[in-house]
């Protein structure tokens, strides 16, 4: 029998058991990030410290010892590019029995991920270590305009939000796999820390924010499939 939409995931009725671990990713979150933010300026300064002392491209500058020119690396951090996301959507298309209904979970977990940049915006954070810039916090940066131009604001990464909201769609698409997707996204994520592009609590900020799209979409469709089962048994 062919699924609804809003069977892209397990069940998820309000059990005691599940309302009690509602609270867990939140707590854990906290937890990383508030270590995550004790260790910002210690993990960027051994990036920046571990450069080459001649850049390997014609570039500026190089802030880490992986480069953002180099081919290898463009690889690495390509899951946080959202044409690998419809790429993988296409796949997704092919080989999930839900096919249409699938892919589409897929790219709306890369869309609503883009609330990232809302949060660039809001908290304004500066990259580290960028020469000629003072880093710090700069809330609702540049003002309405910098909703709008947020390339030098780095909380949380893009990268890593669009990376981890992929592989969480991918987790409940398939659960088997959920390691295997989680671990490509935190490698999206290590290699935003070692070009010196992003601070750790960027990334792990990143993470939860992708977590987070693609639970709200579950919970919505399952929402939705709810009301049009009541809907249903009222008509009769």
């Amino acid at each position: 029998m062919k699924q609804h939409p809003a069977d892209l995931a397990p069940s998820l009725e309000p059990t005691p058991a599940i309302a009690r671990r509602a609270w867990l990713p939140w707590l854990i979150w906290a937890v990383l990030l508030s270590a995550a933010f004790t260790v910002d300026w210690p993990v960027a300064n051994w990036v920046y410290d571990h450069r080459p002392a001649i850049p390997r491209h014609s570039i500026e500058y190089q802030n880490g010892p992986l480069s953002r020119e180099d081919s290898w690396v463009k690889v690495i951090k390509w899951p946080g590019d959202f044409r690998f996301t419809l790429a993988v959507a296409a796949l997704v298309l092919i080989l999930h029995r839900d096919r249409w209904k699938a892919a589409g979970f897929v790219c709306l977990a890369g869309i609503f991920s883009g609330v990232n940049s809302l949060f660039k915006w809001v908290f304004g954070r500066t990259r580290p270590l960028r020469p000629g810039e003072s880093p710090g916090w700069n809330f609702f940066n540049d003002g309405p305009m910098g909703l709008f131009n947020h390339q030098d604001v780095s909380f949380p990464s893009g990268h890593a939000a669009l990376a981890f909201a992929t592989a969480a769609a991918l987790s409940v698409l398939w659960p088997r796999w959920t390691l295997l997707f989680y671990a490509l996204a935190a490698v999206v994520g290590l290699e935003r820390i070692l070009e010196n592009a992003h601070f750790t609590s960027d990334v792990i900020a990143a993470a939860f924010v992708g977590w987070l799209c693609v639970k709200v979409i579950v919970l919505v469709a399952d929402a939705i499939e709810k009301h049009h089962v009541r809907a249903g048994n009222d008509a009769r």
